[in-house]
């Protein structure tokens, strides 16, 4: 976990200015886990993320110990200023909640790429979730269990007895979105929204969720 120069400044970095984010890093952001510093100068290939999202289902196979999946960069907060066009992102709060999970249950690298001192309370929120970190952090088995069209279904597990279930809307509308458990071997759960950081009640045989356009959901499952 750590933070790229790229998207912010492309290829203007300067010294001060990876300095004054590296500060910002160790003061706000290190006790989370987020620790690296990379300045990063003109590797960017404008065709190279083409498909990615496809990928990552093929990629999971290959996800182990020392073997990470490298999702790219974050482009979280506010980002451009080196492309001369200085803003936020353009993504949804929704969008980056989605690629938030996403990153977290595939257990990719989390490299932030917005200019750390300007984030604001809601890009804080999603860098300092412990518990959404955690999935990152300690999960295992990270595998895409169900897609089509309209969404997808993720797992990872922390041990024999917790599961990390993420689910991710494609489409454009609200959807609510049903799982039955015994698709992940299990009779029943205790049922944590990480998100929103509150125990949700006990099921028995499935789990829904109303997500919105473009959003995800994370929970885990305890038996």
């Amino acid at each position: 976990m750590g933070w790229n120069s790229w998207d912010c400044y492309a290829a203007t970095v300067t010294e001060a200015q990876l300095l004054e984010n590296a500060e910002y890093m160790r003061k706000y952001l290190l006790p989370f886990g987020w620790e690296y510093i990379v300045c990063d100068i003109q590797w960017y290939e404008p065709l190279a993320g083409t498909g990615e999202g496809e990928y990552r289902e093929l990629w999971q196979s290959h996800v182990r110990p020392g073997c990470w999946p490298d999702c790219d960069m974050l482009p979280l907060g506010r980002i451009g200023v080196g492309f001369k066009t200085p803003r936020f992102t353009n993504f949804t709060h929704d969008e980056q909640i989605t690629m938030m999970t996403l990153w977290c249950i595939f257990r990719s690298p989390l490299m932030m790429g917005g200019i750390l001192p300007d984030n604001d309370d809601w890009t804080m929120s999603l860098l300092t979730n412990a518990e959404v970190l955690d999935v990152l952090k300690l999960g295992s088995c990270a595998r895409q269990i169900r897609r089509d069209e309209s969404g997808a279904v993720w797992m990872n597990s922390e041990n024999p007895g917790r599961i990390n279930l993420a689910f991710f809307n494609f489409d454009d509308r609200e959807q609510t979105f049903r799982f039955p458990l015994k698709c992940i071997g299990m009779e029943g759960a205790k049922v944590r929204d990480l998100w929103a950081g509150k125990d949700l009640p006990p099921i028995m045989d499935e789990i829904c969720a109303n997500l919105n356009p473009h959003g995800a959901v994370l929970f885990r499952l305890c038996k």
